[in-house]
């Protein structure tokens, strides 16, 4: 299925460090994330690992990062391929060292919001192709924070290697210990690769994320006191059922989108069409889209727009 473009789309800006995760009432559909690392101020894309230090693409240029740096995870273009299989996940806590030495260097490899306290994760990975060059993106939600904080998570990286298809890949690393404990997502070459779990923490997150960057737009329009029309913010895939795509193949279909003042849609449905399921199907796919709503004498206003989406 295709949309065809007939609103503009605004850009979401989504960066985010630290810790945070936020509680949704709904699940957002599958979408991948990005990582991306920053140090001396220069931001870039991590498209691998060495150890915990991430390899990043720095204007086509790879290099890999040394020492401190922050480290994001954003809303992402594509999946990479393949689906990895993780089971026996395990953890058990590491006793605190003597070592000054160890401790040191366990303090300087910690973000700084993150206790000494370490814990031990293993778990197996299965790949059902060959994926070269893996590394694991380990996140976690952080405590309560206060509800106009920016939304944040944890984020470390480590090395897994060349994954085989078929093939039960085992990894184990020590990492801070976190009561919400850890998200082990699988990347390669800058994408996400699909696998279990991973839909526990992101969802949430990107949605919080991307619902703070609305509503400053929505402010930052109200500001300006000139009229606006209404616009598209977040495009999600509508996951329509294959039944519904295969009866409307080919066809293109108007959808009368109706949206609040804080670019949430409230009802979405077919135009011209009686046909129930599709209704169903259309209100459902279209509850996780955001819009920027239109803004009338320098006021966001409830707006309705016709989208036509090719089936």
């Amino acid at each position: 299925m295709k949309l065809v473009p007939s609103l503009f789309a605004l850009p979401i800006l989504c960066m985010a460090v630290g810790a945070q995760a936020a509680d949704t009432p709904q699940q957002l559909p599958d979408r991948p994330a990005a990582v991306l690392a920053n140090q001396e101020g220069r931001w870039s894309s991590v498209v691998g690992a060495i150890g915990d230090a991430p390899i990043v693409n720095d204007n086509g240029n790879r290099s890999t990062l040394k020492g401190k740096m922050r480290i994001v995870v954003t809303p992402g273009g594509h999946y990479g391929g393949g689906f990895v299989t993780i089971s026996d996940v395990y953890s058990k806590d590491i006793q605190r060292t003597n070592d000054p030495t160890l401790e040191a260097d366990m303090a300087d490899s910690m973000p700084e919001d993150m206790d000494a306290t370490t814990q031990t994760l293993k778990a197996n990975l299965t790949p059902d192709t060959d994926i070269p060059g893996a590394y694991a993106v380990f996140i976690s939600s952080p405590p309560e924070q206060e509800s106009k904080a920016v939304p944040s998570l944890a984020v470390l990286l480590r090395e897994i290697g060349d994954l085989k298809a078929g093939v039960q890949a085992p990894i184990s690393v020590v990492l801070p210990k976190r009561e919400s404990g850890w998200n082990l997502l699988v990347f390669a070459g800058g994408r996400q690769v699909r696998s279990t779990d991973m839909g526990r923490l992101l969802p949430a997150y990107f949605d919080k994320l991307e619902s703070d960057s609305l509503g400053k737009t929505i402010a930052d329009r109200n500001a300006k006191g000139a009229d606006a029309p209404i616009a598209i913010f977040r495009e999600m895939p509508l996951g329509l059922p294959e039944a519904i795509v295969a009866k409307y193949k080919g066809k293109t279909i108007k959808v009368g989108i109706t949206v609040g003042s804080d670019g949430r849609v409230t009802q979405a449905a077919p135009v011209g069409l009686d046909d129930a399921d599709l209704s169903d199907a259309i209100s459902k796919g279209f509850s996780h889209w955001l819009f920027v709503p239109p803004v009338k004498n320098g006021t966001s206003s409830p707006g309705n727009a016709i989208l036509p989406v090719k089936l």
